[in-house]
């Protein structure tokens, strides 16, 4: 009888133990740099990857700062998903993008979000001369952040009402604007002054007042409008 009320208890306080709530594991890759590889774009940190992909528009992440305020939009469905992979060693990205991914090491657990929202914020990234002053656009930050995100995980479902995937980072090449032939003025009647070099031509067009580029030698100015 001693026993049987041992074993009774024991497994009351089991029970009372198990409410009822799936364990929350917490995961963050906000501070981690972003890769890209075809339609991925992913996160890794030691043995986890964080991958997204967004199929359903080509534009998510085009170089074209966004509104103040009025982020891409995209729902998380079959078209644009989100998952996480842990495994048992060291990942790298030739586990989602190598031909073929690596198998090496093992996945141990993965989720899928179910639902949500994927926000994507637009900026543009400058960089200033400090020689001329001059500022140059390098590339567009793409701040990205999942709200109301459910994870499908092997222990039930776990859910965020903003989770911050953090920022992809693209890069443009910056247009040479040195033009070093020499300038030709159109024929007579036309108030134009070009000059060129392979693939570009530079053109300036003034008002009908001839002293602004005629005249005597010197450096004369104008106002630029449209």
């Amino acid at each position: 009888m001693k026993k049987f009320l041992g074993l009774f208890s024991i497994l009351l306080i089991l029970i009372s133990c198990d409410d009822g709530k799936v364990t929350v594991q917490e995961i963050s890759f906000e501070s981690v740099d972003a890769a890209v590889c075809g339609q991925l774009v992913y996160k890794v940190k030691a043995n986890e990857i964080l991958i997204l992909k967004i199929t359903e528009n080509d534009k998510a992440f085009s170089n074209d700062q966004t509104l103040l305020n009025s982020p891409r939009v995209y729902n998380i469905n079959t078209n644009n998903t989100v998952s996480f992979r842990s495994y048992n060693g060291v990942a790298s990205g030739n586990n989602i993008c190598g031909n073929p991914p690596a198998t090496k090491p093992d996945v141990v657990e993965e989720w899928t979000a179910s639902g949500g929202t994927i926000e994507i914020t637009t900026t543009i990234n400058k960089s200033v001369n400090s020689t001329t002053n001059a500022t140059t656009i390098v590339g567009y930050n793409h701040y990205i952040v999942f709200k109301n995100i459910t994870f499908v995980k092997p222990s039930g479902n776990q859910f965020y009402d903003s989770f911050i995937f953090g920022y992809y980072k693209t890069t443009i090449t910056p247009l040479n604007l040195s033009f070093s032939n020499a300038i030709n003025k159109c024929p007579s009647g036309l108030n134009d002054i070009i000059t060129s070099k392979i693939g570009s031509v530079a053109l300036l067009s003034y008002d009908n007042n001839p002293s602004n580029i005629n005249g005597t030698l010197g450096i004369k100015t104008a106002t630029i409008s449209a």
